[in-house]
């Protein structure tokens, strides 16, 4: 399945195919994920002076989190919008 994310190029936001969503952030130098040592290393991509290492348990936790954050997201979408989550 392709993914088409919004891209700043030339002043614009602009549709941009890629085959990961990892892919996309990693190109566009927010993040990237990488397998490392029986683990997985998470870092910020513009100059890779912040990461963090995460065990194969710790990386799915985090991937159920951000489902559930994505979850609340919609719910949140939902309510009125003086109320928070």
């Amino acid at each position: 399945m392709k993914h088409t994310i919004q891209e700043w190029m030339n002043g614009k936001l602009q549709p941009v195919e890629y085959d990961t969503l990892i892919e996309a952030l990693d190109n566009q130098r927010v993040m990237t994920v990488e397998a490392k040592e029986g683990g997985f290393e998470i870092g910020e991509a513009c100059d890779n002076y912040f990461s963090v290492r995460l065990t194969p348990d710790q990386l799915r936790a985090l991937g159920e989190e951000l489902i559930a954050f994505a979850h609340a997201s919609n719910a949140a979408d939902q309510r009125p919008a003086d109320k928070k989550l």
